[in-house]
């Protein structure tokens, strides 16, 4: 006699833990590609509607002629495209470089994570600063009448920059560290170190202890190394 079968029920947390397994399971180049339209998008829509011409003639009205603006005007309808085109290195040179931190961290304690691994839960943690940017753009918007293209970095959300007040910082080298410490780079450290438990080893605290000083010092010594840069061009 033939048994019955009995059915397959699956609970909600099961299906929940899955899901970033099939994500992470996605094609490096599918998410990639993902990561750079929406970042494509958004800069499409914030030069549509923000970084118009009225922008750049409110910004530089009082230190530069009209003719000089119009030609920077007509500069950039020329070379409009360069901005989308260096999108990719951009994203890819962010990539790795949050890759091979934490992979050397990784490496420092003795763990084997596969480098593609880090890679993948790097592009996906960018969906965080995707998140940023968005808002980024509907703080601009709203306050579009009181921007300029000096003042942009102070309407960066949750930033210490945005805190302090873009007015109260008289020191040109500290507007980028202060705009880089903000509420977004914790959530991507945390997202980054909950992925890598989906896929090494479930426990949250241990990419944790991975991530946080890994990334963390590699991102000290970026503020730190482009700090020292705009020093010395100012």
């Amino acid at each position: 006699m033939d048994r019955e079968k009995i059915p397959v029920v699956y609970s909600e947390r099961s299906m929940s833990l899955s899901i970033p397994r099939l994500i992470l399971d996605l094609s490096a180049w599918w998410i990639f590609g993902i990561v750079l339209f929406l970042y494509l998008l958004v800069a499409g829509i914030s030069q549509e509607f923000i970084y118009k011409n009225s922008l750049y003639y409110r910004s530089y009205s009082g230190t530069l002629t009209n003719d000089t603006i119009e030609g920077m005007l007509g500069f950039q309808s020329r070379f409009w495209w360069t901005g989308y085109a260096v999108t990719p290195i951009i994203l890819l040179f962010k990539f790795l470089f949050t890759s091979i931190c934490i992979s050397i961290g990784a490496m420092l304690q003795g763990i084997d994570i596969k480098f593609k691994d880090i890679f993948k839960t790097a592009m996906l943690a960018e969906g965080v600063f995707i998140v940023a940017q968005v808002i980024f753009m509907i703080s601009l918007y709203v306050h579009l009448e009181d921007v300029t293209l000096q003042n942009t970095s102070g309407y960066y959300p949750f930033s210490a920059l945005y805190f302090i007040g873009m007015e109260n910082v008289n020191a040109q080298w500290a507007v980028y560290p202060l705009q880089t410490i903000n509420l977004f780079e914790v959530l991507y450290v945390a997202v980054i170190a909950w992925l890598l438990s989906k896929k090494w080893r479930p426990d949250f605290i241990e990419g944790l202890n991975i991530v946080i000083p890994s990334y963390g010092l590699g991102l000290l010594l970026w503020m730190v190394l482009v700090a020292f840069l705009i020093l010395q061009v100012s």
